[in-house]
């Protein structure tokens, strides 16, 4: 008798496994297109661009992307914002207005001792289905490390991704190096 009672539960748990249904991953944000570009100068310094463009999928996506943040540094950089905006689900372009981008600098994006600042984008009229595009450039005016340049990136394997790249362009005859 008690034999049979260890054995029933693992029966009744094998038995009713297949009529539960199989979750599927559905990414809460699609990255529609990602590109980075790099332009290197002789002295180390370098122009960066980004533009993203990317869907969100869910309520949860809307509540995390609502505020997008670029990161600078304010003794160094220059940051021109091109362009940034809303495209609802029903096709109507909203502009994140002047009023909707916030400058953070000094310690504000949370260290105390920095140079650091960040641009804060906050977008309208955010649904799921709804796409936010953002196209910035951050010019370096200021290099560490006079003749070298580093870079690191990275895309979300979080997301779903359609397109993104990362192109770098450096002066002729300039040792590059890069790895996966």
């Amino acid at each position: 008798m008690i034999k049979f009672c260890h054995v029933l539960p693992c029966l009744v748990f094998f038995a009713a496994g297949p009529a539960f249904a199989q979750a599927t991953y559905a990414p809460s944000v699609t990255l529609l297109q990602g590109n980075i570009t790099y332009t290197v100068h002789w002295d180390g310094s370098y122009d960066y661009e980004e533009a993203v463009t990317q869907r969100l999928n869910t309520g949860a996506a809307v509540q995390d992307s609502g505020q997008t943040y670029i990161y600078y540094n304010g003794s160094s950089d220059n940051v021109t914002l091109l362009n940034a905006y809303t495209l609802t689900p029903a096709g109507q372009r909203l502009d994140v207005l002047p009023e909707n981008i916030l400058d953070q600098r000094d310690g504000s994006a949370g260290d105390t001792y920095t140079d650091g600042g960040r641009k804060v984008l906050i977008f309208p009229g955010l649904s799921p289905g709804a796409v936010e595009h953002y196209h910035y450039i951050i010019k370096d005016i200021g290099t560490y490390f006079p003749g070298q340049f580093f870079a690191e990136e990275n895309f979300p394997v979080s997301s779903a991704t359609q397109s993104a790249s990362v192109t770098i362009t450096a002066p002729p005859h300039s040792a590059c190096f890069s790895r996966r």
